[in-house]
């Protein structure tokens, strides 16, 4: 398995890169070799408000996972002329793992995500219901609970996800993760608060040195 996490990353903190070390450890005692994790920071037509520019936010999630031995940055997704669907990313990862780079068997790519982007599945104002499908039957969804937020809820008020649960357990991998918050606020920088432990420390210089999310001493 190769994992593929999709998103803002504005800024990345310590818990994204946690949520690869939680995913990995899961699938590894169902069995699977995970060979690699990928952030993927989303394109600046995302425009989303407080959206660091996606040069920055490719920086400091390069930063964070600097020392990791099996997380990587891609940054074709944030690079691209327009903004790109996740299916397309997830293709394009595809491609290049088991249309080159593996010579033998086959590498399958997952999405690694948050319930909260999974409740998003189901709106169709967001995403194309095909792609949908797509994701859940040509790669699978390895997903983390927060709380207050339930999995087993979410896909059972998805029908495509709740088609995909029951035929195949291996499409979807639930994981839970009921404890822990990603509760980091660019607000933190803002309001000057310390956010020491919650994002890598070259991330905190980064923002300091680029004077990002109006960052104040």
């Amino acid at each position: 398995v190769i994992l593929v996490a999709t998103g803002s990353f504005n800024p990345p903190t310590i818990m994204h890169l946690r949520m690869f070390e939680l995913a990995r450890n899961r699938l590894m005692s169902e069995g699977y070799s995970v060979l690699g994790g990928y952030m993927s920071p989303v394109h600046d037509g995302y425009a989303k408000p407080g959206l660091a520019l996606a040069e920055h936010r490719i920086q400091m999630c390069q930063i964070s996972t600097a020392d990791s031995p099996f997380i990587m940055v891609d940054s074709w997704e944030a690079r691209q002329p327009t903004r790109q669907r996740t299916v397309d990313v997830l293709a394009r990862v595809d491609h290049c793992i088991n249309g080159g780079m593996i010579t033998e068997g086959t590498v399958r790519i997952m999405l690694l995500c948050g319930v909260d982007l999974l409740a998003t599945l189901e709106d169709a104002s967001i995403w194309i219901p095909d792609h949908v499908e797509r994701i859940c039957r040509d790669y699978g969804i390895v997903c983390l609970s927060r709380d207050g937020q339930s999995i087993d809820k979410v896909v059972f008020q998805n029908e495509t996800l709740h088609r995909h649960r029951v035929s195949s357990q291996q499409k979807i991998t639930l994981l839970s993760l009921k404890s822990l918050v990603f509760f980091l606020r660019r607000q933190s920088f803002e309001r000057a608060l310390s956010v020491k432990y919650l994002v890598h420390d070259g991330v905190i210089e980064y923002v300091k040195s680029h004077r990002l999310y109006n960052y104040r001493e």
